[in-house]
């Protein structure tokens, strides 16, 4: 499906998020709750655990997402007998596919079973998809790095003018460090100044380099293609499916 040109007005209403972040039920451990200004949607999205944050920052970098929404509707638990509601995490649509309704979770849980399978009964009916998604088993520097990035995907407008040409000398290049990158500018601007900014279009896709290993100012970048995986989501999304 084309999602590029939709206006968003009808699902801005109907997926409000259905329910406010809280630490009731968390008992002696309390959850990491908090909140961040997503780029993609021009709001602040809360979240309620650091599992669920790291899923939704993979969100804000991936960018075939074109919106999602956290906490979107209420699902009838398959009880009849029952006026409870469970509320899925996160409603995501994807550019060229199908809206996916993803429950978010720390590790497998039997006892949420019957959850599931309401929530999956609810997303067929809508013609969507339904996953439960595990973040923590994506290897722990590959999370640091999306916790890292995920601190540039908004960038200081001040040092924005420099992007045309950081695009052009990469495209020069065709692979260069960062580092060089950024002291390529030393007469314009101080390095340090240009850093920043280098992050912000690794962030957004605009450049791609390896993120299985700790990312610094030696990594190389390169200008996205169709085929590197830092923009596919289905390479992030593989990591987290399962045990």
């Amino acid at each position: 499906m084309d999602w590029t040109n939709r206006d968003w007005v009808i699902e801005d209403m109907l997926y409000e998020p259905k329910r406010k972040v809280s630490n009731k039920g968390s008992h002696f451990h309390h959850h990491l709750i908090g909140e961040y200004h997503s780029h993609k949607m021009n709001r602040n999205v809360e979240y309620q655990s650091l599992t669920e944050f790291y899923f939704l920052a993979l969100l804000e970098l991936d960018r075939s997402v074109i919106r999602y929404y956290v906490r979107p509707i209420e699902v009838p638990r398959l009880d009849v007998r029952s006026k409870l509601f469970y509320v899925p995490d996160v409603l995501v649509f994807r550019q060229t596919k199908s809206p996916c309704l993803y429950d978010i979770e720390a590790k497998p849980k039997e006892c949420n079973q019957s959850r599931y399978q309401a929530c999956e009964k609810n997303a067929v009916h809508n013609g969507w998809e339904y996953q439960v998604v595990y973040p923590r088993n994506i290897p722990k520097v590959l999370l640091r790095n999306i916790e890292f990035l995920f601190g540039f995907t908004n960038i200081r407008s001040d040092v924005s003018e420099y992007k045309t040409e950081l695009i052009s000398r990469v495209r020069f290049h065709g692979e260069i460090s960062i580092r060089a990158l950024a002291n390529s500018f030393q007469q314009k601007v101080h390095p340090l100044q240009v850093i920043p900014l280098i992050y912000h279009l690794i962030a957004t896709g605009v450049f791609s380099t390896t993120l299985a290993e700790p990312l610094n100012e030696a990594n190389l970048v390169t200008i996205t293609n169709g085929n590197d995986w830092i923009q596919n989501y289905s390479g992030w999304e593989r990591l987290t499916i399962g045990v």
